[in-house]
């Protein structure tokens, strides 16, 4: 799988780097390209559709690769409307209400359809309705936040682009540590056709992605971020690891609405300040060298998120001090205004430093008075000069985009029939991946169970005979420690064992899954372990299918975890590790590849024990 993983991304970054020169000559010949004002940075006649390649190559490549549910129909349904709003605001302006109204649209198709929201949010004395709708609200403002966040920062050749990858790779990265190749395949595939783009992005710039590449990428990171990582992973990977991989962005966002909250500004009236432009601008380093540092930020941040994985303390040390240094960097550059520099006017109070700011400054006199106004006054006539040399480009670009007006009628014509095609592609698309999606995932039936007893599967082997018969005997004994691990141990013997199982649907173990989760486990299942098992079946036959011969418990902790509901969440949980071995079988599918080692999440309810997590080890 893993194998496959690495493949579609490959795929995907070719394809990408092969559309993106036929996009710009079609941007080009459509005049389809970005207007030099005061608040532009480049120079010359850049298409601005690039994002185009982008999405076409990730549509191909997960009709390709992808196992399509109901969560990736309503993920691809849901992107390509953001993507063409996106796309039409490159070609004719849309107001900032519209494009909103259109990112509600596309997250209550997430959120509703989907089934795809932050989850586990419970305050103490409020319903459980009431804490699923703030959960709902949470989750509208997280996905247009992100989306927007990402379209923000798209102020510098690469930036935007580059900075999804970084962070789309982590989020990959995390969820084949949680064993989640599904999420690990769609966050790559992602990643890779963003990477053929960036070739021609990276300064210089010869195509930048348009609102239609930045809110697709913004889009498709929120979404992705709340699929979760693992089937059973801390509240921590469920919304705090994505904040921490976004840091720059969401920073940057922040920084931007106080700043235009103060001036008295709307919040859509686009500035010169962002983290960028401070960087480019106030401390004079250029677009490539401030896209590589807010690229080390970003990689900096993604790697604390990652290191909260194995050592707790070090992540947490590493994110305050990247903080610390982000808040140092805001006050230095005046991000905000010029009086919010709390942390430089603390550190001064030791230091006693002449560049940094005092409690209370002394009245300059008027020979200090003069030499500021006149600075003042030579740096304003620099910045009108360089606004009237944007100016006058602009002016420029508008005379050309103006010649020939049959041409230009033509060229509109031939935009709706390319806008009209590509609607057309995206609804067929989408509406085939659905119907393959719902016949290649047919509907799991719940097993019932009265609660009181544990249940033998139907075509047992010996191993899980021999299991079940220890596990009723420490049932009835009241040995609880025993009978958790027998209970995990059947559990993961039935689960990973093929050669009992007559169709993909035939889960393992289900019977022995909390039953309030059976269903959503049911769909992780799927589109993970027994996602080719058809596949498998067909070319080795039932019977030569992996078969866990023995087990090895290795250790039983009460765990972090809690379920989620007000009347279930002071259960105790334990994490029960676990190694498994497979029959070796002559001319039998190979084992070596399959999960080994886990750790297996239970909880007892009533008279008996049930699984709510397992998350895979590496071998």
């Amino acid at each position: 799988m893993k194998i496959e993983i690495i493949l579609s991304f490959i795929v995907a970054m070719i394809l990408s780097a092969l559309l993106v020169p036929i996009v710009k000559i079609v941007g080009d010949k459509l005049n389809i390209i970005a207007l030099q004002n005061e608040r532009t940075i480049h120079n010359g006649r850049i298409v601005r559709i690039g994002g185009y390649a982008i999405y076409i190559s990730f549509i191909i490549c997960a009709y390709i690769f992808l196992k399509t549910d109901v969560q990736i129909n309503s993920i691809l349904f849901s992107s390509f409307l953001v993507f063409m709003i996106g796309l039409y605001d490159d070609i004719h302006d849309v107001s900032p209400k519209v494009k909103l109204l259109v990112e509600i649209i596309a997250a209550s198709i997430i959120i509703f359809y989907g089934k795809i929201m932050l989850r586990g949010i419970t305050i103490p004395y409020l319903p459980g309705d009431i804490c699923e709708w703030i959960s709902i609200g949470i989750t509208y403002l997280w996905i247009i936040g992100i989306t927007n966040a990402i379209n923000l920062i798209d102020g510098l050749d690469g930036l935007s682009s580059g900075i999804s990858i970084i962070v789309l790779v982590t989020l990959s990265l995390t969820s084949l540590h949680f064993g989640r190749t599904d999420i690990a395949a769609l966050s790559l595939l992602l990643a890779g056709a963003t990477v053929g783009f960036l070739f021609y992005n990276f300064n210089p710039a010869s195509i930048f992605m348009g609102d239609n590449g930045a809110l697709f990428l913004g889009f498709m990171i929120s979404v992705i971020s709340l699929l979760g990582f693992g089937y059973k992973s801390s509240a921590f990977f469920t919304l705090g690891a994505p904040i921490i991989v976004l840091a720059v962005p969401i920073m940057d966002t922040i920084m931007a609405i106080l700043r235009r909250k103060l001036r008295k500004k709307k919040f859509s009236d686009a500035d010169r300040e962002h983290l960028h432009h401070q960087l480019m601008f106030n401390l004079n380093l250029g677009q490539k060298k401030s896209v590589l540092i807010l690229y080390g930020a970003t990689v900096l941040f993604s790697l604390s998120s990652y290191i909260y994985l194995f050592d707790k303390k070090a992540a947490i040390a590493l994110f305050v001090l990247l903080v610390i240094a982000f808040e140092l960097f805001v006050e230095y550059t005046q991000m905000i205004s010029r009086r919010y520099r709390p942390l430089l006017t603390i550190i001064n109070l030791f230091v006693h430093s002449d560049k940094l700011p005092i409690l209370s400054e002394p009245e300059p006199d008027v020979h200090t008075l003069k030499e500021l106004s006149t600075q003042i006054n030579k740096e304003n006539k620099q910045q009108i000069d360089y606004y009237r040399r944007r100016a006058r480009a602009y002016e420029r670009t508008k005379r050309i985009m103006k010649k020939d007006s049959k041409s230009k009628l033509k060229l509109q014509i031939l935009i709706v029939s390319i806008l009209s095609v590509c609607v057309v592609f995206g609804v067929v698309a989408v509406m085939y991946l659905k119907n393959q999606g719902e016949s290649n995932q047919p509907p799991v039936v719940q097993p019932v169970d009265d609660g009181l007893n544990y249940t033998l599967s139907t075509n047992a082997t010996d191993k899980m005979k021999e299991i079940f018969e220890q596990l009723e005997a420490a049932n009835q004994s009241g040995d609880q420690e025993k009978e958790m691990t027998y209970a995990a141990a059947y559990f993961a013997t039935d689960f990973f064992t093929w050669s009992n199982k007559t169709k993909r649907e035939d889960i393992g173990g289900l019977n022995y899954v909390w039953p309030d989760s059976r269903q959503d486990f049911a769909s992780f299942a799927l589109r993970d372990y027994y996602a080719n098992f058809t596949d498998y079946a067909n070319k080795y036959g039932i019977s030569l299918l992996p078969e866990v011969e023995n087990y090895v418990i290795n250790g039983v902790s009460e765990s972090e975890f809690r379920l989620e509901s007000e009347e279930d969440k002071d259960k105790p949980c334990f994490d029960i590790s676990i190694d498994i071995t497979y029959k070796q079988v002559s001319g039998g599918m190979p084992t070596s590849s399959l999960k080994s080692s886990m750790v297996i999440t239970v909880v007892k309810d009533t008279e008996l024990y049930y699984v709510v997590g397992i998350d895979y080890k590496e071998a």
